[in-house]
């Protein structure tokens, strides 16, 4: 049988993902967000790899037999560890890490900085693999960004926390932003 692409994200983000993949793919393709339980982003990594299991449990049901996890909340705490536990082969497992480690590329000048969700800077694998690639790495908390775009909050607002993180972006000078979410 045809294989099946599940594609999903802890609300409606990874649907930007979900779209880009249906550009260049003519594979078979399922999207789950999890909108009851959005945002993942500042919950505890325990909390997350159990909603992580029940997303590939639900996927799994639904006939899926290869995955991109666009949450890049829930990509920082996926272990191989806990991809054996769901029976999920890794070389079928795709996230928002494995994606950035092996496409993006950076210069030894070059300062980048990570914008993302509590949980994603709190894991530091944004700047684990960043610094691998030898670039000055900064990094900027995101804490509410996620839930008030997952309840549709006023423009302004959302606007307001971005404004924020631009500025300290421009204070430490930086050459490059990571936006650790997919929204």
């Amino acid at each position: 049988s045809k294989p099946v692409l599940g594609i999903f994200d802890s609300g409606v983000g990874g649907f930007s993902v979900y779209k880009k993949i249906k550009e260049v793919s003519t594979a078979n393709c399922v999207y789950y967000g999890d909108c009851a339980r959005a945002p993942y982003g500042n919950r505890e990594e325990s909390e997350i790899q159990s909603f992580i299991k029940d997303d590939i449990t639900f996927l799994k049901d639904e006939g899926v037999t290869h995955f991109v996890n666009a949450c890049n909340s829930m990509s920082v705490v996926t272990t191989d560890t806990l991809l054996k536990e769901c029976k999920v082969d890794s070389a079928k497992y795709t996230d928002m890490i494995r994606a950035f480690d092996a496409h993006a590329s950076f210069g030894v000048e070059d300062k980048v900085l990570v914008m993302a969700t509590v949980a994603t800077i709190r894991s530091g694998i944004y700047q684990e693999v960043l610094s691998a690639k030898g670039v000055a790495v900064f990094e900027y908390v995101y804490k509410d960004l996620a839930g008030l775009i997952e309840t549709n909050a006023k423009q302004e607002d959302i606007l307001t926390l971005i404004e924020e993180g631009m500025k300290y972006a421009v204070e430490v000078s930086a050459t490059h932003i990571v936006y650790g979410c997919t929204h």
